[in-house]
């Protein structure tokens, strides 16, 4: 049995984490520090047809422990690593350097969450679209760089709309990835499933 301490680490690190774990072992210890963390991960669990069971040891600690069901293993394990020709084909459009509509704080740690949640992903995308203040993403003072430089490595094309990196003066910043256009951006989201972190 293998046991993760995700003390004090955000969403989503304790589901990618504990996702990671589950590839070799057949149970998973996970200690997390709140409840929506027992939640995420009874949530994958459910999604991967596992059993959740967790206790509360004190008032901010919880013991969440994940173990495989011997009938639907083989499944569950297919749905983790499956391959991106089985699932289609996706790219990600990111329209702000923040994700929702809320505090700008926030917005700045769930993109950044997000772009992290990308490279942890069994399928990854097919190209990441930078437009309007999205653009700050891909400069060399993101703090999501190395995430996105991760990515490409992998294969995955990052391309940042030309005339939103002009409006924005950071054309000369642009670190990782090409420089585009929009109706190039139109094309491929015409093309693809599209994921929008809104």
């Amino acid at each position: 049995m293998e046991m993760i301490n995700c003390i004090g680490e955000a969403c989503p690190l304790p589901v990618i984490k504990t996702k990671k774990a589950l590839r070799e072992n057949n149970q998973v210890t996970v200690l997390v520090d709140n409840e929506i963390a027992t939640q995420n991960l009874a949530k994958m669990s459910k999604q991967l047809g596992f059993t959740c069971q967790t206790t509360q040891l004190d008032e901010k600690k919880y013991n969440v422990v994940i173990s495989k069901d011997g009938t639907i293993e083989e499944e569950a394990c297919e749905v983790m690593t499956s391959p991106l020709s089985e699932t289609g084909e996706y790219i990600v459009a990111v329209s702000s350097n923040q994700m929702g509509g809320g505090e700008e704080e926030l917005g700045k740690i769930l993109i950044k969450g997000f772009l992290y949640a990308l490279t942890e992903q069994d399928v990854l995308p097919k190209k990441i679209l930078f437009y309007n203040s999205g653009v700050y993403l891909a400069t060399k003072d993101s703090e999501s760089l190395e995430d996105l430089r991760q990515l490409a490595d992998k294969g995955v094309e990052i391309e940042s709309c030309g005339l939103c990196a002009d409006y924005y003066q950071v054309k000369d910043k642009l670190a990782v990835g090409s420089v585009t256009n929009m109706y190039s951006i139109l094309e491929t989201m015409r093309q693809y499933h599209t994921v929008k972190p809104s």
